[in-house]
Order: structure tokens, then C-alpha cells, then sequence
């Protein structure tokens, strides 16, 4: 073989495996980028399921339902909770998150009518294989209805919550496995509107 060949050829070996590299590295971004927007979802949901069981189970309440509706309230808001946490953390919290929400809003005269997350920030994330740890700013609302001389007003009460926590991928789903949430108390907001 001529010496301008073998050139040639480690040249064409050199730059089949720098695409090779690029192809995997991009693959495996994207991958990452996936995940992070599939875990994203996760703990949003995580951040409210336990106030939208208390939601449907005061709308119930409110129609006079609730006696007739309890058990498909807790079987629905279950499989939302187990949509998003893993059996290891699950048993502990789901009786706190599900059952006593729906008993809560039984006896309770608050009336909350909404919730959610307006934001999520990523603070930090790491990703290993079917593992992750992630800790996540949200900003979360809730809007509770009030009556104040005599006159509805929704109340819209607003502040950022810090979730930390470690999440296992099983059957190509993210569920967590631990879980903190550190609410901002100082950073609360209400906003108060006449209801329409």
C-alpha cells in the first residue's frame, strides 16, 4: 500500500468515528433532554395531586355527591398518585395525600377551587442510567373562594415551593422514590378578585 492510501484511509477511520461520537453524544442528549421534560411533568403533577383530590372532593361536597362519588374520588386520585410515585415512598403518603384530603373537605368549610404550577425552574439535575436526582423551583397557586362582607372573592395565593428528589425509571416511566418539599413562606402572595 502506497503511503497517500493508508493516510486516506486513517483519515476515513478518524472521521467515521468522530460521527460516530457525534451521533451517540447527540442521541444521548436528546435522551437526557427527554427525560428532563418527562420528569418535569412528574413533579408538577407530584406538587398538586393532593389538592385536586381535596377540588373534587369539595365539588362533590358542594352537590350534595360526595357520600355517592367518595370512593371513585379516592380510586381516581390514587392512580394519579401512583402515576407518579414509586411503591417505596407511595404507602407511606398516599393515606396523608388521597384519604385524608377527601375526609378534610367532608368537615372543612375552606373552599378551595383551583390550583396549580405556573413555572418550573431546574435548579439541579443529574441522570445515571434509570436514575435521577433533581431539585426543581415551582411556583404554585392556590385559589381558595371567600366570602368578605357579604361578597365572593377568589383569593389567588401564590409562592414558590423547592422540590428535591430522587426518581427511578421502570417500564419506561419516571416515578419518584424520594421526595422534600420546602414551601417559601416568605415569598407568598394573595391576590384578591371579586368572583364573576
Amino acid at each position: 500500500m502506497n503511503k497517500k492510501f493508508k493516510i486516506g484511509i486513517i483519515g476515513l477511520v478518524i472521521v467515521s468515528f468522530t460521527v460516530i461520537l457525534v451521533v451517540f453524544g447527540l442521541n444521548a442528549t436528546t435522551s437526557n433532554d427527554e427525560d428532563l421534560t418527562t420528569i418535569e411533568k412528574v413533579l408538577v403533577k407530584s406538587a398538586t395531586v393532593a389538592e385536586n383530590t381535596y377540588i373534587d372532593a369539595n365539588k362533590s361536597k358542594k352537590d350534595n355527591t360526595l357520600k355517592d362519588k367518595k370512593d371513585s374520588i379516592v380510586k381516581m386520585h390514587s392512580a394519579n398518585f401512583d402515576d407518579v410515585f414509586s411503591d417505596k415512598i407511595g404507602a407511606r403518603m398516599k393515606s396523608i395525600w388521597i384519604d385524608r384530603q377527601v375526609e378534610g373537605a367532608q368537615d372543612d368549610t375552606e373552599d378551595l377551587v383551583d390550583c396549580g404550577v405556573s413555572n418550573i425552574a431546574i435548579k439541579d439535575f443529574s441522570i445515571k442510567e434509570d436514575t435521577a436526582d433533581v431539585t426543581a423551583v415551582l411556583s404554585k397557586y392556590l385559589i381558595d373562594r371567600v366570602k368578605r362582607d357579604g361578597v365572593f372573592y377568589l383569593d389567588k395565593m401564590e409562592g414558590t415551593i423547592t422540590i428535591k428528589a430522587s426518581l427511578v425509571k421502570k417500564n419506561d416511566k419516571w416515578k419518584i422514590t424520594e421526595y422534600e418539599s420546602i414551601p417559601d413562606l416568605g415569598d407568598t402572595t394573595h391576590k384578591l378578585t371579586k368572583e364573576k
